[in-house]
């Protein structure tokens, strides 16, 4: 259901998303192609699985029984070149007569055996067969005759037997039209019986199939020009973010089922700069007014999420074993073909349907039993794990109190004895009796010069902490103390509370951004309890500064920015500017193209670390005038 049903916006388009079809005597028909890529790492994995099935990567391509006679494969390797798919091996084999208990050797080879095949469609159009065309056996000797009858009797039908089949891929189109076409059900039939695979072909390092099904298509839906967008309605704005939140779901179990899958550290460092950019876009999206996100956001964040995520998964694509690999052929392809609907143009308004999300997680995970558009509230330690957070801060003994609460009348709005959040327990990183005092105090002009040591040692036992559980090199450790100190004096000064109305309640943006750290909960959800981030000045430092220390080892020194002119001095900025706009924006510090609004955000950032790394580590008071 479209969640702004009645306007001319449609809500968003992700991969499962409800197409409003218009067809009628006459339409158009428009063919969608979806390429499906095999690279030649997909081509071996599906040769291991199903001929090289022995242990270590072998094949027995014959053995008689006797002990005398055999012929084993192995080292299986597997490219293209011009027309043709080519498969070498490594290959031995035995050749010899039995006599009682010995074995009489007349041939002992080893050497290897290259396979050139070309490739068709089988007659269903569900898979891809192989056929031996040329075939070229090194180190055959003068008993090569010999072995080349063995090698066309036995190698050539084993390699011949290869099939990489994509009827997941069929299947899985199949099963995610049906959610996505709104059409009379004898057009939607129409058009999932014209679903087919209508070639193959052998391309640089792989093959291609083409995915192809036919669309009826009736007249573009008329524009009203000039016509403003209107506000969003109440009404209109709750379906909105309850399509926001179905999405945030399925993305993010999207990243952690591949995240889970792969166990690379290069994919899940990929995955987790998807799923925060993706959790950025939505918090734009909820938050920005409806004149300026455009016509038809969600679509938009559709198309940017899935060019995001493809290339990782068509790298998984190649390494994914067995059956997972399919799932994963039906995934991108269930993907591809929403992207190229898209693409048609305005005749077709895309709109998210829930069910259809949850389809397509399924078919990537079908062995999920939990509803995968669940959006876990709290920390999800799994979550962590996975993207290297390791443990999460620890949260004060006691529950968090919901509300902002009341200043005590006729005393200064300072720190108030026993605090609203008491640790009973032990943590690491700075004092829990210092963080205790400094939750609810918000400080009045003459207790500035108490309160900013006070927050000053906070940070620094924070930064240590988070350094000790990183790998950051060690000559970057005084750095990254002093970026810590400088972003949180960037973003509030040094501040977790204010005053409300007469009450002492957490620092907050317009974003939702909570705290001293100014940390979003809505991007780092599963990563951080969002009421302690707001209610714990201990917690809020830790948060910010384990994401600051995940901006710049991950993105700012994996991505090069220090090998940018301007060398390592190029980390503090690289590191921050992803912090403050998501790890999208690492790059700003240095771009032509940033707006000078950002490029004042970064400059305002740098001359604070500056000052702060040159000593000053108390220049924060200046936010403070001379009181």
């Amino acid at each position: 259901m479209n969640p702004l049903a009645g306007r001319r916006t449609p809500a968003f388009a992700l991969a499962l998303l409800l197409v409003a079809w218009t067809a009628s005597a006459g339409a158009e028909s428009v063919t969608v192609d979806v390429p499906l890529r095999l690279d030649a790492a997909y081509l071996r994995e599906a040769l291991v699985s199903q001929v090289f099935t022995d242990a270590g990567e072998t094949a027995r391509a014959w053995d008689d029984g006797s002990g005398c006679n055999h012929m084993v494969l192995s080292e299986p390797r597997v490219d293209t070149d011009g027309s043709a798919v080519r498969l070498a091996t490594r290959g031995e084999a035995r050749v010899g007569k039995a006599i009682g208990e010995r074995c009489v050797l007349l041939l002992d080879w080893a050497g290897s055996i290259q396979t050139m095949q070309s490739v068709s469609l089988d007659p269903g159009g569900a898979a891809v067969r192989f056929e031996v065309v040329d075939s070229a056996l090194a180190d055959g000797g003068a008993l090569g005759g010999t072995l080349w009858d063995l090698v066309k009797d036995h190698v050539h039908p084993r390699l011949g037997a290869l099939r990489i089949d994509l009827a997941p891929a069929l299947n899985e189109l199949r099963a995610v039209l049906p959610f996505i076409l709104s059409a009379d059900p004898a057009v939607v039939t129409g058009i999932l019986d014209s679903v087919s695979i209508r070639n193959v072909s052998v391309v640089e390092n792989g093959l291609e199939a083409i995915l192809a099904f036919e669309v009826p298509l009736g007249q573009s839906p008329a524009d009203a020009p000039g016509a403003p967008e209107p506000a969003l309605t109440a009404e209109e704005m709750a379906r909105l973010t309850e399509a926001a939140r179905s999405f945030d779901g399925f993305i993010t179990f999207t990243v952690k089922y591949l995240a889970a899958t792969s166990a690379r550290v290069d994919v899940n460092r990929d995955l987790l700069f998807v799923l925060i950019e993706a959790r950025y876009d939505i918090l734009r999206i909820l938050t920005e007014e409806s004149a300026t996100i455009g016509r038809d956001p969600v679509r938009a964040l559709f198309l940017r999420t899935w060019s995001r995520l493809a290339p990782i998964l068509k790298r998984l694509e190649s390494t994914a074993p067995g059956q997972q690999g399919l799932n994963l052929l039906g995934f991108i392809a269930a993907a591809d073909a929403l992207r190229a609907l898209d693409a048609i143009g305005p005749r077709l308004d895309l709109e998210l349907s829930a069910d259809g999300l949850r389809r397509m997680a399924r078919s990537l995970a079908p062995e999920t039993t939990a509803d995968p558009l669940d959006v876990q509230e709290g920390v999800d330690p799994g979550l962590r794990e996975l993207f290297d957070f390791g443990p999460a801060p620890s949260l004060p003994a006691e529950p968090l109190q919901p509300e902002p609460v009341e200043a005590p009348a006729g005393e200064p709005l300072g720190w108030v004895p026993g605090g609203m959040l008491r640790a009973a327990h032990a943590r690491t990183g700075p004092d829990p009796k210092l963080v205790d005092r400094l939750n609810r105090w918000v400080p009045q002009p003459e207790e500035i010069p108490d309160y900013l040591p006070l927050v000053r040692d906070l940070l620094h036992g924070t930064a240590a902490r988070v350094v000790g559980d990183s790998a950051l090199d060690g000559g970057l450790h005084r750095m990254f103390r002093a970026m810590v100190l400088a972003t949180a004096w960037q973003e509030t000064c040094w501040r977790q509370f204010r005053i409300e109305n007469g009450k002492v309640a957490p620092i907050q943006s317009g974003g939702g951004a909570v705290g001293m750290m100014q940390v979003l909960p809505s991007v780092w959800r599963g990563f951080y309890d969002g009421k302690g981030l707001a209610r714990d000045i201990g917690y809020n430092a830790a948060a910010g500064s384990e994401i600051l220390m995940h901006y710049l080892v991950d993105y700012a020194i994996a991505r090069g920015e220090h090998e940018q002119d301007g060398g390592i001095d190029n980390l503090p900025s690289a590191a921050y500017a992803a912090y403050n706009g998501g790890p999208g924006h690492l790059g700003r510090y240095r771009s032509g193209k940033t707006s000078d609004s950002l490029k004042r955000i970064d400059q305002a950032f740098l001359e604070k670390y500056r000052a702060i790394a040159g000593g000053d580590e108390l220049a924060v008071l200046s936010c403070y005038g001379d009181g």
